[in-house]
């Protein structure tokens, strides 16, 4: 986990996904269910993975890289950075 301000909490490698995962998609003018048909995901897996609940496979955060025109952003790390966060490293 990451050094955080005091006062603030761990800024952790799901707690970044997430948070760009939801600026993208309202930058984008998306509501969930319509990023969601997008993603061919359910609606229901948007709200968990934007609330930090689920953890996003490397497929769907390669589509969310290549959607969002960044490819490579997060798909390298991921499985990495949630086995360290979870204790599984």
């Amino acid at each position: 986990m990451s050094a955080a301000e005091p006062g603030t909490r761990p800024v952790t490698f799901r707690a970044m996904f997430v948070e760009e995962l939801r600026a993208r998609r309202e930058h984008a003018g998306l509501l969930q269910r319509e990023f969601a048909v997008k993603a061919h995901v359910s609606v229901s897996s948007v709200k968990q993975y934007e609330a930090g609940k689920k953890k996003p496979g490397r497929k769907f955060a390669t589509w969310c890289d290549e959607f969002y025109g960044c490819p490579g952003t997060r798909t390298p790390d991921i499985g990495r950075s949630f086995m360290q966060e979870s204790g599984g490293i």
